[in-house]
C-alpha cells in the first residue's frame, strides 16, 4: 500500500493503475483531489478506476493474458531449439 506522501503523485497512480493495482491507484487519486478538488482530468481517472475495479480489472486481465501468451510463446520457441540441438547430436550425419 502506497502511504508515504512523496509517492502520491498522478504518474505513481497512472503507474499502479496499469500495474493492475486499481486500489492503490484509487487511494492515490483520491489524496491528490483532496488537495486540489478541481482537477477534472483527476477525477476522470479515478471514475475510470473505479469502473474497471468493478469489473475486476478488466483491462489489467486482457493485459495479463496477452503477456501470458506472449511469455508462452517464448518459452516454447526456446524449448523447440533445445530439442532441434538434441536432435541434431543424435542423429548420425549422412
Amino acid at each position: 500500500m502506497i502511504q508515504d506522501e512523496v509517492f502520491q503523485t498522478e504518474t505513481m497512480a497512472d503507474i499502479l493503475r496499469k500495474q493492475g493495482r486499481p486500489a492503490d491507484a484509487i487511494r492515490i487519486y483520491e489524496a491528490l483531489l483532496a488537495k486540489d478538488h478541481l482537477r477534472t482530468d483527476l477525477a476522470e481517472k479515478l471514475a475510470e478506476t473505479r469502473e474497471s475495479l468493478k469489473h475486476g480489472g478488466a483491462f489489467s486481465d486482457r493485459t495479463d493474458r496477452l503477456l501470458m501468451t506472449w511469455i508462452e510463446a517464448i518459452l516454447l520457441e526456446k524449448h523447440l531449439a533445445r530439442l532441434k540441438r538434441i536432435l541434431a547430436d543424435v542423429t548420425p550425419p549422412p
